[in-house]
């Protein structure tokens, strides 16, 4: 199971991922802003990557993500 910042669906839920952004510039956020971070999963060498849910809190949006490793 993994747990990341995720795709803002609300103005307010882009506060962590503008945060990053500043400290470590727009392309170390580009994956969590478009909600594609999971496919890193993938190519890492994990299979059956399927999101289980989402939930907003205070400064994002949190995914949880289901895998295993082979």
């Amino acid at each position: 199971m993994a747990a990341d910042i995720d795709q803002p669906k609300a103005s307010r839920e882009d506060v962590i991922l503008r945060l990053t952004q500043l400290f470590y510039g727009a392309e170390a956020t580009k994956s969590h802003t478009s909600g594609t971070w999971p496919k890193y999963l993938t190519e890492a060498g994990f299979t059956g990557v399927r999101r289980l849910s989402e939930h907003p809190i205070w400064i994002g949006r949190m995914a949880l993500i289901r895998s295993r490793k082979q």
